[in-house]
């Protein structure tokens, strides 16, 4: 019996809720008006950020190519059969995106809670339940209907992160290191932050897992900075022991020359 696929489109954009117990760059708003957005700010790899008021973050990522995409066609399978080959590649090409993207979050979220002047509780890590999804694009946003279920209600007295905040935070999750690759920078921050996460809630064994991962990865990129350096030293020494000796042969060439001269001359007068 032969069974129809339907297509999945491309994955959408989403939003994330990075603070239920903070407002964002403005304090006093009703619970109809959380949906502006009220800053704007160009992540690393290309990635649109835009904040809202009520602590959601809304990730743009239909101009970041390894972020984009996902699409499946619509393909037919036998009852019980794999999907064609070609099929296959679309759909692990999907959960790679998938995969990335939450990455992503989480490494926004490392910088995010590392630039907040105050200290407050950590929210989940991103996974593929926890994301909201919006449409819209440039600055005019809205959250799906089914979206709105997960939204929690506006914490009276919350903490205030201010514009200043919010820019460390675009900053450090745009620095560059030229000793990192740019896939294991964000490794490491995203990692780091669910290790935090898994600590604060009291699940110590996959919290000081994680940390060890970290910790190694760190240490691999300082070993490979310090491979360098020293082969860098090592080609400086030996560039100067050249110049060393090639100075010296041009200084004996020259004492010779001299002597040679001289001897010529005491010849002429004698």
């Amino acid at each position: 019996m032969r069974l129809e696929i339907r297509a999945n489109p491309p994955l959408e954009n989403f939003a994330f809720l990075a603070t239920i117990y903070d407002t964002i760059i403005e304090k006093d708003f009703s619970e109809t008006d959380r949906d502006r957005i009220v800053f704007s700010a160009e992540g690393s790899e290309g990635v649109r950020l835009h904040f809202r008021p009520d602590g959601i973050v809304i990730f743009d990522f239909s101009a970041s190519h390894p972020y984009s995409g996902g699409m499946i066609p619509a393909y037919w399978t036998t009852d019980g059969g794999a999907a064609p080959p070609d099929m296959q590649v679309l759909h692990k090409k999907r959960l790679d995106v998938m995969y990335l993207r939450g990455r992503y979050v989480n490494a926004f979220l490392a910088c995010f809670n590392s630039a907040k002047r105050g200290i407050s509780r950590l929210t989940p890590p991103a996974s593929p339940q926890n994301y909201i999804k919006v449409e819209g694009s440039n600055d005019s946003w809205h959250l799906k209907l089914e979206s709105y279920e997960r939204l929690p209600p506006l914490v009276t007295g919350a903490l205030h992160i201010s514009r200043e905040e919010i820019c460390d935070a675009v900053r450090l999750l745009n620095t560059l290191d030229p000793d990192v690759a740019e896939g294991t920078r964000l490794d490491i921050l995203s990692l780091l932050y669910v290790a935090a996460y898994n600590i604060e809630n009291h699940d110590h064994d996959s919290g000081l897992a994680l940390s060890w991962v970290v910790a190694e990865r760190c240490q691999n990129v300082l070993w490979k900075r310090i491979q360098r350096r020293i082969i860098v030293c090592v080609f400086i020494c030996i560039s100067c022991l050249f110049d060393c000796c090639i100075a010296h042969i041009c200084c004996c060439m020259a004492a010779s020359c001299d002597s040679r001269i001289l001897l010529l001359s005491s010849r002429h007068w004698t």
